[in-house]
């Protein structure tokens, strides 16, 4: 629920006395700098094994989705295996172009760097896990004729198959220019379900909820907002990240940073320590201390947001500033 109090004299080593009825109740306690730490992930899946056989052609088919861009056109190849057991697709795809199965002179240029981290190994192709690789080019950053491109033909242990063509490939050349023949970039085979290294946290899987837009609010007045955070997994407390409160637009502004209040959280661990429960709402409630010089029909921005390096959780809304009124009870979905 919402609540406004005229009370600006609210000592500060006192929790808010409008706390929400079942919230953590809002302490003013100093902040600590701690940071979330970061659990490595490694990339995923795991590579192919030596000991899978490499595809042969006649196991693949493949389906183009063609993509767009300022100049640079971005195709993906999505590669299902049709027939057989499992197997291997190792480093860039083996290619060649035909227009209506006569040969096209288009160049294919490795690269690592088409709109995402490249993969480092052989990949499983399964029926359920298959694979992709990527195809772009610039209409002005090569000079080419106009080609036509019906069918792209790809050999894998042994054989070849055809995929999707890449339709009309037009080329913007300056006529003092000597044409050269089409070139496209191409990337690695990669798993549909590619994921590159990184580093999570415990709370990259919390969600915070939303406020009501705006909350009407008098100015010289202080402000409890409830925040419901929900974890989709166990989330430990054991490391409390600071919360900074913002109300900010048109000077003058007012923030503060302070700790959670995780002390305040009653789900606790075989050792004591509280945590967010899987798929449980926590509400917590925060203290604004809304600007006395706030103009009356103006409106700012009002946040609160988890101060830890690498982490993004915050939820926003707008205050308006009315003259005495206050906003409705409102819950916080």
């Amino acid at each position: 629920m919402f609540s406004l109090t005229a009370d600006t004299s609210a000592s500060p080593s006192s929790p808010s006395s409008s706390a929400a009825p079942g919230a953590v109740p809002f302490v003013p306690l100093p902040p600590r700098g701690e940071k979330i730490p970061d659990i490595p992930k490694p990339e995923s899946p795991a590579p192919a094994r030596a000991s899978v056989k490499v595809c042969r052609a006649s196991q693949l088919r493949g389906k183009l989705r063609a993509g767009a861009g300022l100049g640079t056109e971005y195709d993906s190849y999505t590669i299902d295996l049709a027939a057989g057991r499992p197997c291997r697709l190792t480093g860039y795809p083996k290619l060649a172009a035909t227009d209506a199965a006569r040969p096209v002179a288009l160049r294919f240029r490795r690269t690592h760097d088409l709109e995402f981290d490249p993969w480092h190994g052989p990949v499983l192709l399964t029926r359920k896990r298959p694979a992709f690789f990527r195809i772009a080019w610039s209409d002005n950053m090569w000079c080419s004729p106009t080609t036509t491109v019906t069918n792209l033909v790809i050999t894998s242990g042994g054989g070849s198959t055809s995929l999707p063509g890449l339709g009309t490939l037009q080329g913007v050349c300056d006529p003092k220019r000597k044409p050269v023949p089409a070139a496209v970039e191409l990337s690695p085979f990669t798993p549909a379900t590619y994921r590159s290294a990184r580093k999570i946290s415990d709370w990259n899987d919390v969600h915070a909820s939303k406020w009501p837009v705006p909350v009407d609010v008098t100015p010289g007045t202080t402000l409890d907002l409830p925040v419901t955070l929900t974890a989709k997994r166990d989330t430990p407390l054991d490391v409390c990240p600071d919360v900074e409160l913002l109300v900010n637009g048109s000077p003058p502004q007012w923030s503060a940073t302070y700790q959670l209040n995780c002390a305040g959280v009653t789900t606790v661990d075989g050792s004591g320590v509280p945590y967010l429960p899987a798929g449980v709402p926590v509400t917590f409630d925060a203290h604004f201390s809304i600007p006395a010089a706030g103009r009356i029909g103006t409106e700012d921005k009002i946040s609160w947001s988890i101060q830890s390096p690498g982490l993004y959780l915050s939820v926003g809304s707008i205050v308006k500033f009315t003259a005495g009124s206050s906003s409705p009870s409102a819950s916080s979905s």
